[in-house]
């Protein structure tokens, strides 16, 4: 049996596989909500909340570290 913390280890490094796309996506589209694609279109915004969160709500210059990824806390 997991412990919690194996358990959160888990989902935090397998968590994309668990959310598709394309649903994100889609419902966005059915929500009316228009975009560009740019590198912080609603996949991968909704990625990086999810990675907030697991982590503690972190800080947004740690959740640049935990993903690789270069952007301003504004974006």
């Amino acid at each position: 049996m997991l412990s919690i913390s194996q358990a959160l280890d888990c989902i935090k490094r397998q968590f994309t596989d668990a959310i598709d796309p394309q649903l994100i996506q889609q419902l966005c589209r059915d929500l009316g909500h228009h975009w560009r694609e740019r590198d912080l279109g609603p996949v991968v915004t909704i990625h990086l909340f999810l990675q907030q969160v697991l982590h503690g709500n972190t800080a947004v210059a740690h959740l640049r570290r935990l993903c690789g990824r270069d952007f301003t806390d504004a974006a």
